[in-house]
């Protein structure tokens, strides 16, 4: 809890006094019950971002990698994430994941699989998605909130940290999958991932 609260403190104060966060929507976020955030990835500081904009305890299925690395594994572990092996991910993570929104809580899925940039991501129009964030969605049948991150990759550059300059996180409607009972599990997946897409590229025009 005191490591988690010192994370808190530290993001509050990059985010909101060293660099300006503009968070639009905010009043869109559910404030109990399940809830599934899929957000675009497009740097480390990302999950630290949505830790102080999303006002609930949030989880999070990382990269395996992330975690071998003591501090930022230290970090991570703090964040409430929970390592997937992308060269065989298994069930596991999904377990966890399912098992985690079914008992109410917050879980954040980066749908990407990873950083992307360019017009292969949400912000360049053309992302492609891989399928867990659907399936996990779509068998959990948690509320799904869409959310758009820009400028997340200014801390990366020394400079910017005396320019004050500003990021921003931009919060969708809420929705919850609606997939036919009698379609496959495979076509129920693809249904579900296609609605995600949509509503982070709608979410990119607020």
């Amino acid at each position: 809890m005191m490591l988690r609260f010192v994370e808190k403190l530290l993001s509050r104060f990059l985010f909101c006094f060293v660099f300006r966060t503009r968070v639009v929507g905010n009043e869109l976020v559910p404030s109990r019950g399940s809830l599934l955030v899929v957000a675009n990835h497009i740097s480390w500081f990302d999950p630290a971002l949505l830790s102080i904009t999303i006002p609930r305890r949030l989880n999070f299925l990382a990269m395996a990698e992330l975690f071998r690395h003591p501090f930022i594994g230290r970090m991570m572990s703090v964040l409430g994430g929970f390592p997937v092996d992308r060269s065989k991910p298994g069930q596991t993570p999904v377990r966890w994941a399912i098992q985690c929104l079914r008992g109410g809580g917050c879980l954040v899925i980066f749908p990407e699989g990873g950083i992307r940039l360019g017009e292969k991501s949400v912000l360049g129009g053309n992302p492609a998605f891989q399928q867990g964030a659907g399936m996990i969605g779509w068998r959990s049948q948690a509320a799904i909130l869409p959310v758009v991150i820009r400028g997340s990759r200014k801390p990366h550059h020394w400079q910017n940290w005396f320019r004050r300059e500003t990021l921003s996180v931009t919060i969708g409607n809420p929705f919850c999958f609606w997939v036919p009972r009698a379609v496959s599990p495979g076509t129920a997946r693809q249904q579900a991932t296609d609605q995600l897409r949509k509503a982070l590229l709608e979410t990119t025009a607020l």
